[in-house]
């Protein structure tokens, strides 16, 4: 195999990198990192480790070798050797935003399309709580980041908050929102606004006499939608634990957020949740018994599909390999994500 050792500078920040994440041989006289270079014909990645290091170990810099070199890499094939492929979800899995199609009813938002062609359409009313489980890398963030321009070209910034738990970067530090929080403490800060919105509405809902937001903006109410995104939303929605520092707070978010996830739909107030974790425990039952709709989003091997969506095994064999899974209350399908970078022209 024909290979070419990285740029200086990215190496740097590789090292940096695996530093960060302890990832480096235990040796008494030296540290022994691991070590990337480029796979001349194909421009793929190629990662040759210290024997200690296993394939499970080395995911943890699945979402930093993303970001330093700007690609989507989402597994390990493995060479021989201790010598490792970083896969990467590749771009013709993926829709790119320009085929979005055109007359999208008011509060609906397109993600994509299903293997047949036909567009994946959300709508909050049907759905309000929004599910996407996928493994560091897998292509989360673009979809996220495809659903909030979405959001931000129907309603404007203004209705997008943010709780981001990545403590080592921001997917969102540049999206316009109207808030970001990345801490427990002003995570609880935006609920407590969450529900004093909500039990603003319900009263004037009530005084309109009318069902729900949406009813009472043709009363001559001027309100739009709250929509909270909540990424690794396990650091703030798993039970606590009595006794953790941050039990009480944890505590009160999951009450709101509990709340907010079985009435917050009637009065404009919609959750979307992201986890690593594709079995998604650890989260209430309250909130998980009102997703309508998931999205699987590069589930890398047939057993992450299975124990996010209960498929048997041949079954979810075929709903692997990067391609995303949208189910609406039946049977999962084939869904391909749309993607907001422009194509790149294929070489003349």
């Amino acid at each position: 195999m024909s290979m070419k050792s990285i740029p200086k500078n990215k190496l740097s920040e590789c090292l940096c990198l695996f530093n960060d994440l302890n990832l480096y041989s235990d040796k008494p006289d030296r540290w022994i990192y691991p070590n990337l270079y480029t796979h001349k014909p194909t421009g793929d990645l190629v990662v040759v480790a210290p024997h200690n290091i296993s394939p499970e170990k080395f995911e943890k810099a699945f979402y930093g070798l993303s970001t330093i070199f700007n690609r989507p890499i989402s597994g390990i094939k493995d060479l021989g050797n201790h010598r490792w492929l970083l896969l990467e979800n590749r771009l013709p899995d993926l829709v790119h935003y320009h085929s979005r199609p055109e007359h999208i009813p008011l509060g609906h938002f397109w993600l994509g399309t299903f293997d047949d062609g036909s567009p994946v359409i959300l709508a909050f009313d049907h759905s309000p709580v929004f599910l996407v489980a996928g493994a560091s890398g897998s292509g989360k963030s673009e979809l996220f980041k495809v659903l909030l321009k979405e959001i931000e070209r129907t309603w404007g910034a203004d209705t997008i908050t943010i709780a981001e738990g990545t403590k080592d970067g921001n997917d969102f530090r540049h999206q316009k929102c109207k808030r970001l929080a990345t801490d427990i403490e002003s995570v609880l800060a935006v609920y407590q606004e969450l529900e004093s919105i909500y039990e603003e509405r319900k009263r004037l809902i009530r005084e309109l006499d009318v069902d729900n937001w949406f009813e009472a903006r043709s009363k001559g109410c001027d309100w739009k939608p709250h929509i909270l995104l909540v990424d690794e939303c396990p650091l703030f929605l798993s039970t606590p634990r009595k006794g953790d520092p941050d039990f009480e707070a944890k505590t009160e978010i999951i009450r709101i957020a509990s709340h907010l996830a079985m009435r917050g739909r009637y009065v404009g107030l919609l959750q979307i949740l992201g986890t690593q974790d594709p079995s998604s425990t650890g989260l209430p039952s309250d909130i998980m018994n009102q997703v309508r709709l998931k999205v699987g989003y590069g589930m890398r091997t047939a057993e992450m599909a299975r124990a996010y969506f209960g498929q048997a095994a041949p079954h979810a064999h075929d709903l692997q390999q990067g391609k995303g899974i949208a189910m609406l209350g039946a049977e999962p399908k084939i869904f391909r994500g749309a993607f907001i970078r422009p194509q790149k022209k294929p070489a003349t």
